[in-house]
């Protein structure tokens, strides 16, 4: 769980000389250790999600919205799949408070709570859309720190980091497509701890109604553990197409099959 909520270390300790404290940067979080606290409560978390705060377009949602859950001691509701992720990945510890509500930043949808920003992608799978933002990234860079202090990156992932199992997910864009039309396949891959696998190698074979294998060639997973296919939907026959994909990682293969109907 540590290693999906704080992601990876990007530095090693720091001696932050504003403050006096020891701290260490990771993807998403900054850990501080403070000596005039209590010997086990020593580290803490920085609260980046009130240092980071930018203020976007106010989406309008209170308590009584239907899927909005604000509980006592929250000035903001939390609300769909924003609220299903914090309470999946045990929100009150691992994010904090909601210091925000949910808010329009460009084409996404953003959240603030006390430690971390929730995320919602409109191009990602509707089961993998909320994504938890690098904000231990952005607050190095917006500190304006020496970029000597990042850790090389064959040294950013620990021992437990190591991916043991990969897990994929195969969305067709449309269930239906008319003949000739474009189709678009958005594969997700993660690892056992469900955090994103970045390149990872996805190859596509598309299969039409008719028979006919057309190869879609092979795509690399980005840093959200994403690939998309975009194909044309072609066949002599409608029917029912199918997507045969094989995923490769570090060893790791699976195969799976997905599918959607060609019609008129």
């Amino acid at each position: 769980m540590a290693e999906f909520v704080y992601g990876y270390p990007i530095t090693g300790i720091i001696l932050e000389e504003e403050t006096g404290y020891e701290v260490q940067y990771f993807q998403r979080a900054r850990l501080e250790r403070r000596l005039n606290r209590p010997l086990g409560e020593r580290i803490v978390r920085s609260p980046l999600g009130v240092l980071a705060y930018t203020p976007g377009g106010q989406v309008n949602l209170t308590s009584a919205t239907s899927g909005c859950q604000q509980k006592i001691g929250w000035d903001f509701p939390v609300c769909y799949a924003f609220f299903e992720f914090y309470e999946e990945f045990d929100g009150p510890l691992s994010f904090g408070r909601p210091v925000s509500g949910l808010e329009v930043h460009g084409n996404m949808l953003w959240q603030y709570f006390e430690y971390a920003r929730l995320e919602w992608h409109p191009e990602l799978p509707a089961d993998d859309g909320i994504t938890i933002a690098h904000l231990g990234e952005v607050w190095f860079q917006t500190l304006r720190l020496d970029n000597s202090m990042l850790l090389p990156e064959r040294d950013l992932l620990p021992a437990y980091s190591v991916v043991t199992d990969l897990a994929v997910r195969a969305f067709p864009q449309r269930a239906q497509v008319p003949l000739g039309e474009n189709q678009t396949l958005i594969i997700s891959v993660r690892d056992q701890s469900r955090v994103p696998v970045t390149g990872a190698s996805v190859s596509a074979v598309f299969v039409a109604p008719d028979g006919l294998a057309t190869p879609l060639g092979a795509l690399l997973t980005d840093s959200n553990g994403i690939a998309s296919f975009n194909f044309q939907a072609v066949s002599t026959q409608v029917g029912v197409a199918e997507i045969i994909l094989e995923v490769r990682f570090n060893g790791l293969v699976l195969e799976l099959h997905t599918s959607f109907r060609i019609w008129y």
